[in-house]
């Protein structure tokens, strides 16, 4: 692994908000080996990623955020703005970052596909799975958990994206399409929660099913380039199987970074997409009491599905399952349960179809 490393101060940030950590930035770190030059004499690439993430360990949260790129698969890197501002905002509120690369056009990549456009598309798909296993691979060096690996892209990065929340483990393991990930095998590239700008369904709408993972669409309804249909259809496949997700249709801007700075209800994408993550990864319930019982009540999302468990002491696990099962039906969820004879702390689970909760 090789990086090079520096800091970069609250007032610094590329989205230009008050900062609440000074962050970190590491750059060049090997994820992964990918394979080139498929035409003409094979060989392989490093493929690299860039890690933002707060100065202060003690400012982590634990949660860590994968972003893809953009560019039509043939252009865009890791530090494209759009990314790196991402990477800078999130960063500053906890999480840590990753701004991968993947093979594009120009690379050349192996494929199953036959046609060398079909076959970086693919190569895109495998290594975003591959980046998403090695940060889980390396999630205790980081500070992170393996259950709260969430992703963001941004056109070609959202299409990814989509997939990483859609398609299972055996789906774009290797570049022949067959058999094991051939790299950090150990790991689920599922992603926990998912945010995608401007993508769309590249692969039809054959592998959405009831378990897949929640995201949210950022779309705008004037796009040229992935048209405002494909959003849509997005939508109501998530409808359909019972996706928790969400949908904001920004007006009259055109595809790029027109969309990534476009307000929804005068917030942004990064502030809209704080809110929905935080459904997952930080969620906070309020508690009240009413005679012989106890209220929980905390933000959700329509057909999300939560557990509570409780224990006495939070130097114990929070084995004690007092719900199993809590569909929501609206964008708020709450429980009333027996009051305890001694004091209990509750913790809130939601499951989304991928590992962990």
């Amino acid at each position: 692994m090789k990086f090079q490393g520096f800091i970069i101060g609250c007032l610094l940030l590329a989205s230009g908000l008050a900062a609440r950590c000074d962050v970190t930035v590491e750059t060049n770190v090997v994820y992964a080996q990918g394979a080139i030059n498929a035409s003409t004499i094979p060989g392989t690439m490093d493929l690299l990623l860039d890690v933002y993430r707060p100065a202060d360990s003690n400012d982590i949260t634990g949660n860590a955020l994968v972003l893809v790129h953009g560019g039509g698969f043939t252009s865009g890197d890791r530090t494209s703005g759009d990314m790196v501002d991402a990477g800078l905002y999130f960063a500053a509120r906890g999480w840590v970052c990753f701004s991968i690369e993947y093979r594009l056009l120009g690379n050349d990549p192996p494929g199953p596909l036959g046609d060398p456009f079909a076959n970086t598309v693919h190569a895109a798909m495998v290594d975003t799975k591959r980046a998403i296993r090695w940060v889980r691979e390396h999630a205790a060096q980081y500070g992170c958990a393996t259950n709260r690996v969430a992703g963001l892209g941004h056109s070609a990065g959202a299409y990814c994206i989509i997939q990483m929340c859609i398609t299972d483990d055996e789906d774009f393991p290797n570049d022949t399409g067959i058999g094991s990930p051939d790299q950090w095998p150990d790991h689920s590239a599922k992603l926990n929660a998912g945010v995608e700008v401007s993508g769309g369904l590249i692969l039809g709408t054959s592998e959405f099913d009831s378990k897949d993972t929640p995201y949210m669409i950022w779309h705008s309804d004037s796009d040229g380039t992935v048209a405002y249909g494909e959003a849509v259809t997005n939508h109501n496949e998530c409808v359909a199987h019972g996706i928790p997700h969400r949908f904001f249709t920004v007006n009259g801007v055109a595809h790029g970074p027109a969309t990534w700075v476009a307000l929804y209800d005068g917030r942004g994408i990064k502030e809209h997409a704080e809110d929905f993550l935080d459904l997952f990864f930080n969620l906070q319930a309020n508690i009240s009491t009413t005679g012989g019982t106890v209220r929980l009540n905390w933000p959700s999302l329509t057909n999300a599905i939560y557990d509570v468990r409780a224990t006495t002491s939070l130097d114990l696990p929070f084995t004690n399952i007092i719900i199993p099962a809590v569909t929501s039906a609206s964008d708020t969820c709450g429980s009333t349960i027996p009051a305890p004879p001694s004091v209990q702390f509750y913790r809130i689970g939601i499951h989304s179809g991928q590992p962990g909760h």
